[in-house]
């Protein structure tokens, strides 16, 4: 007993961040709104290229996947890859060139988790914004197209599971890529590149089967296609039974590594902090 109590006092320290990412989310909505749009409209680019390749191709499926299939696959990633998305590298990385990050590491709460729950609350306000309309279109398109609409309660119960797991993933892996800004202070250039490879790799821009079997192979194992590919998949019923469970000691295995490796640099690189601003 008393040590949930003890669990209850240190999470509720961190509310008041939750709070102040929804508020964040809030005051930002019309550029958030924006930004959906053009995350929108670049899936129905994908779409209009996908539909160009299987008129063009002769056959009805390719590499497992018939019209159908890629179309609710282009949207779920869009929905998915925005879910687990983490901007938080930028964020920190700014904060240290700019000398602001003294002020956080001043006060007595664990650095990760409050970005952690800060990002949360703007999480929960994008959520809410998106999962209806993505969702539901999907959903919809299924009836119109297939004649039926399929939903399977512990699928997709085990889908939003993969998504939090593949949110959290990719945030501890933003945090341990922020802390190389306390040795090389800018990461604006490398962050581009870290991005064009994580969408790749997640099977953001192709699912992971169109890849070479090699270079399939090899992102399947590693930690991007959690945020994408491994969730999406789910959804869509092409991992079943021991495949998934697979996948989510997969994705427990990348979070715990990101967790040690964000704890490990952390101690190792804040010597170097240099601040900038003075």
């Amino acid at each position: 007993m008393k040590e949930q109590q003890l669990m209850f006092n240190r999470i509720k320290k961190y509310k008041p961040f939750i709070r102040a990412g929804i508020q964040e989310g809030l005051f930002y909505k019309t550029n958030f709104i924006f930004l959906v749009i053009g995350n929108i409209l670049s899936a129905f680019i994908m779409y209009f290229l996908w539909k160009a390749v299987f008129i063009s191709s002769s056959s009805q499926s390719i590499n497992g996947f018939s019209f159908q299939d890629m179309t609710i696959y282009i949207f779920l990633s869009f929905f998915t890859t925005t879910i687990t998305s983490s901007n938080k590298s930028r964020e920190i990385s700014d904060e240290i060139r700019d000398g602001s990050i003294s002020l956080k590491l001043l006060k007595p709460l664990n650095f990760s988790l409050l970005y952690l729950f800060t990002e949360l609350g703007s999480k929960l306000i994008e959520s809410c914004l998106i999962a209806l309309p993505i969702l539901g279109g999907v959903k919809i398109y299924e009836f119109f197209m297939m004649g039926s609409i399929s939903f399977n309660p512990m699928k997709f119960f085990i889908y939003i599971i993969t998504v939090i797991i593949g949110y959290l993933i990719n945030f501890y892996f933003n945090i341990c890529y922020s802390f190389l800004a306390f040795i090389f202070n800018n990461l604006w250039g490398t962050n581009l590149m870290k991005n064009c490879l994580v969408n790749l790799l997640s099977g953001a821009v192709v699912p992971l089967s169109f890849l070479p079997n090699w270079l399939g192979e090899l992102a399947n194992s590693l930690p991007f296609s959690s945020l994408n590919y491994t969730p999406v998949m789910i959804f869509l019923g092409r991992y079943k039974g021991n495949q998934i469970w697979e996948k989510l000691l997969l994705q427990l295995f990348w979070l715990l590594f990101f967790i040690g490796l964000s704890k490990v640099i952390w101690y190792k690189v804040v010597k170097y902090l240099n601040i900038q601003g003075g």
